[in-house]
């Protein structure tokens, strides 16, 4: 944020929603997490492990909305990295999502649907 105008410097609006997250690391061991929020251009994840910065993953990001499951798979990077008392927060920027994916994510995060 912007400390003179508080006002967020994101891409993208995002928004705080709970769904399930497998990630799959070089090294195809997989990791259970769960969202925290998510945009068009990423999203934040609690996971129980620590993943390094700029690291290369595989994403599945299992949306329930409406009744509906959706997967969102993507290729991703790990952009950031936070230690926290019982378990980690990264946050990832796609790589590869589908264009109908990416149009998901926008209505959502924009309130559309």
């Amino acid at each position: 944020m912007s400390e003179e105008h508080g006002i967020e410097q994101r891409r993208h609006p995002r928004r705080a929603v709970k769904w399930k997250a497998l990630i799959r690391d070089k090294a195809k061991e997989v990791t259970v997490g769960r969202t925290i929020n998510v945009s068009v251009s990423g999203a934040l994840i609690e996971v129980p492990q620590r993943f390094n910065m700029n690291e290369a993953i595989d994403i599945q990001i299992q949306a329930n909305y409406l009744g509906k499951n959706i997967k969102i798979l993507s290729r991703a990077y790990v952009r950031h990295s936070v230690v926290r008392t019982s378990d980690f927060q990264i946050g990832i920027e796609f790589n590869g999502l589908k264009p109908e994916m990416e149009q998901f994510l926008s209505d959502f995060t924009s309130g559309v649907i």
